[in-house]
């Protein structure tokens, strides 16, 4: 490009057509602005780092790495944690956790399997590899489905609302954009992970993560990964919100509806005493969007 040699990777995050350039730091600014020059020609535009802070995924209904769940690189064994600790640029979004949510502090909740998130299609037995004997017992397994929960705007606003009323105990907000944050200290750099109990009749069959604000489709979503046997329409399901410590009010009963689920919340404390109102929401057993992404404009990584 201009002279510099870089490198092209086809690596669409989304299901889209798209690009990432790598190559030298020092042609960085050169190299962007090149590449940024063309596209406003072509009615590119900037959308920032929120566009691709776990937005696309979500919307696409693709479950990814360090945003919908955490990677066990450090409870797998003594010399796989003794190694990520030497390559924290590797293992820097499961170094430093903070699990939020009702999923609490179980960590292996969060874990999935490439069953659980629809990836099997990929996985090749003709050859011999690290963990074909763990996956083949995997199979045997029910499995879980990877579906995508649509909120309704108003009991967001209910639950928001909490917040608001003096003398009330409020729940944790529900109203941030995205529920992928980083943290930051003088000396340490975090990641938070916000997994919340997908429950049918008190039974708990998954968890729910990826929450955002679609401002593609101005709506809020999240995806969730449930037991098979309940991602059919007409199966009536709940969730309950809120980190263990802070008020945990929030009960979902889904009716999956036209291939798609339709779930309604009710809010309560945990004794079921304290009825506040519903939210109702919508799950696709495929993506939000067959086309989410479509704005974001290839990144660079240098």
């Amino acid at each position: 490009v201009n002279g510099k040699q870089v490198r092209i990777i086809r690596l669409g995050m989304s299901g889209n057509l798209a690009y990432e350039i790598h190559g030298d730091m020092a042609d960085y600014a050169e190299i962007y602005n090149l590449v940024w020059a063309a596209g406003e020609k072509l009615g590119a535009r900037k959308l920032g780092l929120q566009a691709y802070n776990m937005f696309n995924h979500t919307e696409a209904g693709f479950p990814n790495i360090n945003l919908h769940y955490p990677l066990p690189w450090l409870e797998t064994s003594e010399k796989m944690t003794e190694y990520m600790r030497t390559v924290p640029q590797l293992s820097m979004f499961n170094l430093n956790r903070r699990l939020l949510g009702s999923v609490g502090d179980d960590l292996q909740a969060r874990f999935v399997t490439p069953y659980d998130v629809g990836w099997d299609f990929l996985i090749k037995y003709n050859h011999d590899f690290i963990g074909k004997e763990a996956l083949l017992e995997m199979s045997k397994k029910p499995q879980k489905k990877c579906v995508t929960l649509e909120w309704n705007a108003e009991d967001v606003a209910e639950v928001f609302a909490t917040m608001l009323r003096p003398g009330e105990e409020p729940c944790e907000d529900i109203t941030k954009p995205s529920a992928l944050e980083y943290y930051f200290c003088v000396r340490e750099f975090g990641f938070e992970y916000r997994a919340d109990k997908v429950l049918a009749a008190d039974k708990e069959i998954g968890i729910t993560s990826g929450k955002i604000i679609s401002y593609t489709y101005n709506s809020m979503i999240s995806l969730a990964f449930i037991s098979a046997e309940y991602a059919k329409e007409g199966t009536e399901l709940e969730i309950l919100w809120g980190t263990p410590g802070t008020r945990r009010i929030i009960r979902i009963i889904s009716v999956m509806k036209s291939g798609m689920f339709r779930i309604y919340l009710f809010l309560k404390d945990e004794t079921g005493d304290d009825y506040i109102g519903k939210i109702k929401f919508m799950c696709s057993p495929a993506e939000f969007s067959s086309f989410a992404g479509d704005l974001l404009f290839t990144g660079l990584f240098f």
